[in-house]
């Protein structure tokens, strides 16, 4: 068991390491009864028909072009293969882009206070016990973190897709990209990622990730602002001098 929990809390074990298993948000988080991903995002086979790449993303890329902010509010819900329930956290969540670069903060509201930061160069956690920096030249899978959320948000999905196998997909209200890693780094920490978008806005809906050793994580956004100002301190962590929306 000892070593389960380590497997928790330890940086490396898997590629969204500062979201569902480390300290960043504790296991301290609300539990609940849920139902099962497969039961939640039912839809008729017969629903669901297939679009080519080329038809899909060229639709979220150019409504991703027009997007240069985002506010919203999110449900995280983590399910580990040590607990018996998932973890059920809320919070909002913030996008800026700047010419070439996307900042993006995440900002629980439960459990409060811990907050992660995600800048082309540098991820950051901060909650209860203290602030960690890590750098994305050196912990790779933070920088690939950074491109999925971008990519999610802002239609541009050329770094994304090109070391998975991507089915791309319709329903009546929904587009969707299921994707499976297919780099040897990638498939030790990641199985599959599911992306579903709302057909009328083009906005990302839910993000669903399933790591190697089968824990997953799923995100749900809800009242999503377009942009519209963001005020700079979210993109601040405390005791760092400078802000990172000035960066």
């Amino acid at each position: 068991m000892k070593q389960k929990y380590r497997r928790i809390f330890s940086f490396g074990k898997t590629l969204l390491l500062p979201l569902i298993c480390s300290g960043a948000i504790p296991i301290s988080a609300q539990t609940t009864e849920l139902p099962t991903e497969t039961e939640k995002n039912t839809l008729n086979s017969e629903q669901e028909t297939s679009l080519t790449e080329k038809q899909l993303t060229s639709l979220l890329k150019q409504a991703g072009a027009e997007i240069q902010s985002i506010q919203c509010a999110f449900t995280q819900t983590k399910k580990l293969s040590i607990l018996e329930e998932p973890l059920l956290s809320h919070g909002n969540f913030y996008l800026l882009r700047q010419g070439d670069e996307t900042q993006i903060s995440l900002e629980y509201s439960e459990p409060a206070g811990n907050r992660i930061l995600l800048t082309p160069k540098k991820l950051y956690i901060q909650n209860s016990t203290g602030n960690q920096t890590l750098s994305g030249s050196s912990h790779p899978m933070f920088r690939y973190l950074e491109t999925l959320f971008a990519a999610c948000l802002t239609g541009e999905f050329k770094d994304l897709i090109r070391k998975t196998d991507t089915e791309y997909l319709q329903t009546p209200h929904s587009y969707k990209l299921i994707l499976c890693p297919t780099s040897s780094s990638l498939k030790k920490r990641i199985n599959l990622m599911k992306l579903e978008f709302d057909k009328t806005s083009l906005l990302l809906e839910t993000l669903y990730i399933e790591t190697a050793d089968g824990d997953s994580v799923l995100y749900e956004f809800s009242d999503k602002i377009t942009n519209q100002p963001i005020d700079g301190k979210h993109f601040i962590i405390q005791n760092e001098k400078s802000s990172l929306h000035n960066q």
